[in-house]
């Protein structure tokens, strides 16, 4: 079976992390194998996120489990690694903390389905969908602080946004700030000739470093100028030479 989804224990200055990389349910995350994680987790966890939806009730079962392991007094935060849609921004809803990167998108839309059968069996089966989207909503009022309406307007056609957006709408309560990295390099402990030592700390000790233009012309180190040996001259090395 692929990995679903890939579980990180905790550390002294990180809590435990349950990273969602598929769809939820189906041929994918089973909401099963995410309690049997989620039942080896004392303490706090974050869910990273990064799902196109799936299956609402293997969501939904995944929900409840995260806010029960809320309940006993851990925090869960969720962090949107990519996109969270479609019943992944519901899960995403599961987080006290709510995170997002920059670059990343939370899509919602309106609950979907499809059936097979007489008119009467599709006309009951409406219903059932406009009782999920019902859910649904109703989580969406609890966890984002919206009224009916607001809710609604959620769900009732695609709606694709922007970390910022989803921030402003109260799917994520903070969006992640980039990375600065910086990378250094200790040339004292590199085992440089003397040579190369001198001119490496030289030109770290220098404030500005010239960087070479575009039009900077590389060229092939010449060749040895010791001459290769002579050639045999006999039947195979004149065979060889004439198919080459």
């Amino acid at each position: 079976m692929r990995a679903c989804f890939a579980f990180t224990a905790k550390t002294a200055t990180q809590p435990a992390v349950l990273a969602i990389n598929d769809e939820i349910g189906f041929w994918g995350v089973q909401a099963k194998d995410f309690r049997n994680q989620l039942t080896g987790i004392d303490g706090d966890l974050r869910v990273e996120v990064n799902t196109p939806g799936g299956d609402v009730f293997a969501g939904l079962a995944m929900f409840n489990m995260l806010r029960d392991h809320a309940a006993k007094g851990h925090t869960i935060t969720t962090r949107n690694m990519g996109v969270a849609a479609s019943m992944g921004s519901v899960l995403m809803l599961a987080g006290d903390v709510r995170e997002a990167h920059k670059n990343t998108m939370v899509m919602s839309h309106n609950a979907q389905s499809g059936v097979w059968g007489t008119a009467e069996d599709i006309r009951e089966h409406a219903d059932v969908v406009d009782k999920i989207k019902g859910q649904l909503r109703s989580i969406y009022q609890d966890r984002m602080g919206l009224d009916e309406a607001a809710a609604e307007a959620l769900l009732g056609k695609d709606n694709w946004m922007t970390a910022e957006e989803a921030v402003e709408v109260g799917f994520v309560t903070a969006v992640l700030d980039d990375i600065q990295v910086s990378a250094k390099f200790d040339v004292a402990r590199a085992a440089l000739p003397e040579k190369g030592l001198t001119i490496a700390v030289g030109n770290a000790s220098t404030k500005r470093v010239s960087q070479p233009s575009h039009s900077t012309t590389w060229r092939m180190p010449s060749r040895p100028t010791s001459s290769a040996p002579e050639a045999r001259n006999t039947p195979t090395a004149q065979s060889i030479a004439t198919r080459y």
